[in-house]
């Protein structure tokens, strides 16, 4: 039965419309089993794609202090950078990216992904907070460690996000290459969330 909710939790997460379906199935499992660190972890991952950052960061509180796996520590940060994110507090977005990709470099070649979307995460807060400012470096660096782990929609996703994050330029071959991509291949919340950013631009 646990194993059947979790994946059943998995199918329904790809899709927000059902959000809070999976979040249903997975505080089931989180309030179950409180030991089991991937539940709380996915539990606060999709709260903050329901639009919950607050009931995220309450479950993520008190984590990453020295004393977890390393895995768990990273994500925990990166959790918390995006649900600063949502809540529009993009100087703690920075610091707790800043904090994962501090702890990914360190840990050795096996964590490119996770400084990956460490730094695009550090260069969305940047764009946010700062337009005025030139566009951040740390699109192409995560462009580059995204190219370094095999995932080439990641790097064309950070690529997007630095145009995006720069002067108006008109038509963008690359913009409409991504959401070809992601609407193909089912990812519908990196369609929404290119989405919202063109439109925020």
């Amino acid at each position: 039965v646990e194993v059947r909710t979790a994946l059943e939790s998995q199918r329904l997460s790809l899709d927000p419309r059902r959000a809070q379906d999976a979040l249903k199935a997975i505080a089931s499992l989180a309030d179950r089993h409180p030991d089991k660190v991937a539940y709380r972890l996915e539990y606060a991952r999709l709260l903050i794609a329901a639009g919950e950052p607050q009931g995220a960061l309450a479950r993520l509180a008190g984590r990453s202090s020295g004393g977890e796996a390393m895995g768990e520590r990273i994500t925990t940060h990166l959790l918390r950078a995006e649900a600063y994110r949502v809540l529009g507090d993009f100087a703690r977005m920075r610091t707790e990216a800043a904090a994962a990709e501090h702890l990914a470099r360190d840990a050795g070649p096996g964590w490119t992904l996770e400084r990956a979307d460490a730094l695009l995460l550090t260069a969305r807060a940047d764009s946010v907070q700062f337009p005025q400012r030139p566009v951040s470096a740390a699109y192409e660096r995560s462009a580059l460690l995204y190219e370094q782990s095999g995932n080439s929609t990641g790097a064309l996703h950070a690529r997007v996000l630095a145009r995006i994050a720069g002067p108006l330029t008109g038509a963008d071959p690359a913009l409409d290459a991504l959401l070809a991509r992601a609407n193909a291949g089912g990812y519908h919340r990196l369609e929404i969330d290119v989405l919202v950013a063109s439109a925020d631009q």
